[in-house]
């Protein structure tokens, strides 16, 4: 039996992301998205078993992984997913960072057709560094461009924020292998990009969508609202209803999601809390949440 849609992310081995699991697990439960046995956890490392015992409890998938073995791009390896057998057969596939959290139920939005995801939200890496590096790579240079969402500035169309990415099985099957090879292209002439390369990975599905001729569908800010933006960063016009928020880093001490300050964004984080408040007290190992705390001093 085909599955609908395989929802899955990385965690790597530090306090911090594996809190940010709890959060997205304990979301994407608890707004009756996807259920338990459609989530896959790909670990990379070591982890305690404490951690391990609590994925287990909550009964989502665990898929052991290898690094992708990029010192220099921390964000890579969420491409270990994109040859992750566990995956393969699902009609959709959403590959998440771990630091969003969900704020309604998306079980009717999550499949759809194509690649979806949102663009940046600030015009990075500059739009000159990545003509370049479209030239050293020999594809056009002038591809279709967006406006960042959050910061005034164009970028490629396909230079989107990685915390959503939804893919038909079509779309996940052809972009994967070129999403790889691209971001081995970028590392290799990461020069090009300077301190931008640590995007490396962002910046390889760009490459790859240009080279398929793939034309992605742009999801709205309210799909993946960042409240890690500093608060002169917001306007008016971004105070709007998420239905997923990424909060990067920004937790209190019990692990709860902060507020930006904005007052529709505000509502939804405190939904988000409801939901997260008798989840940790269900689930959360005290262990996990000490060590997450230790891990901030």
């Amino acid at each position: 039996m085909t599955r609908p849609v395989a929802v899955s992310f990385v965690v790597d081995d530090h306090p911090k992301f594996r809190l940010q699991s709890v959060n997205l697990i304990g979301t994407l439960l608890g707004t009756g998205t996807v259920p338990a046995g459609d989530v896959f956890v790909h670990l990379v490392g070591g982890h305690p078993a404490v951690y391990r015992e609590f994925l287990a409890a909550v009964r989502v998938n665990v898929v052991p992984v290898r690094p992708y073995g990029a010192p220099e791009s921390p964000y890579c390896n969420k491409l270990v997913q994109l040859r992750s057998k566990a995956l393969a057969g699902a009609g959709c596939v959403a590959l998440l960072d771990a630091d969003v959290a969900f704020a309604a139920d998306l079980s009717a939005v999550l499949p759809g057709s194509g690649v979806r995801a949102k663009t940046v939200d600030t015009p990075s890496p500059p739009l000159p560094l990545l003509r370049a590096l479209l030239h050293q790579a020999g594809l056009p240079r002038d591809p279709a461009l967006a406006a960042a969402d959050f910061v005034p500035g164009e970028t490629l169309r396909g230079n989107m924020n990685g915390g959503v990415c939804l893919f038909d099985r079509q779309a996940f099957g052809q972009v994967g292998p070129h999403w790889l090879k691209w971001t081995h292209f970028t590392l290799a002439n990461a020069r090009l990009l300077g301190p931008f390369a640590k995007h490396a990975d962002q910046v390889g599905l760009a490459l790859a969508l240009v080279e398929l001729g793939l034309d992605p569908t742009l999801l709205g800010p309210h799909m993946n609202f960042p409240t890690h933006l500093r608060p002169a960063t917001y306007r008016p016009g971004h105070d709007l209803d998420p239905s997923i928020i990424h909060y990067h880093d920004r937790l209190d001490d019990a692990g709860l999601l902060v507020p930006p300050g904005l007052p529709r964004v505000d509502a939804a984080v405190s939904r988000v809390n409801a939901l997260l408040r008798p989840f940790h007290a269900a689930h959360l190992p005290p262990a996990l949440l000490a060590d997450w705390r230790e891990s901030r001093r």
